[in-house]
């Protein structure tokens, strides 16, 4: 079983955005949902988790307890910080990936691309040295079975 972080949620103060921080790891998420910063939180601990380990340097345990970081923001001097009606704490685990995924993704973070750029070079009409096993690839990753009748473009 992965080890738990204990994360903080909070609801802005108009109640249609949401953000989301761990307590023991640099990672952060906002959103539009507390599901949905919930869930980028989850993958974004994996992923620091993943990068740390892969750079060779040691994944910090988590040691910060909810009674600690609430006592910091009561103490705060800020009255936005010290109103924790709209915070909640969460014992969060990392999500479970598919490893050789992740290395592709390792390797776009560090050329720098976005998902969109290499979805736009994988699926470039007019790159012709494209293989068929990545064609296939793509397509399976879609949800389109090879060889089956594409389906309607958009309007």
């Amino acid at each position: 079983m992965a080890q738990t972080y204990l994360c903080v949620v909070e609801q802005g103060d108009e109640g249609s955005s949401w953000g989301a921080y761990a307590l023991d790891l640099p990672v952060s998420a906002t959103g539009a949902s507390r599901d949905k910063v919930v869930r980028l939180l989850r993958e974004r601990l994996a992923l620091h988790i993943d990068w740390l380990r892969a750079d060779g340097e040691e994944v910090p345990p988590p040691t910060t307890t909810e009674a600690q970081h609430r006592a910091e923001l009561e103490a705060d001097e800020a009255p936005e910080i010290s109103d924790l009606s709209r915070t909640e704490f969460l014992l969060l685990e990392p999500v479970s990936f598919h490893a050789a995924v992740m290395v592709l993704e390792r390797l776009r973070w560090k050329a720098g691309l976005s998902q969109r750029q290499v979805a736009e070079r994988l699926l470039n009409p007019f790159k012709l040295d494209q293989d068929r096993a990545r064609l296939r690839a793509v397509a399976a990753a879609l949800g389109q079975e090879p060889g089956s009748e594409p389906v309607d473009r958009p309007a």
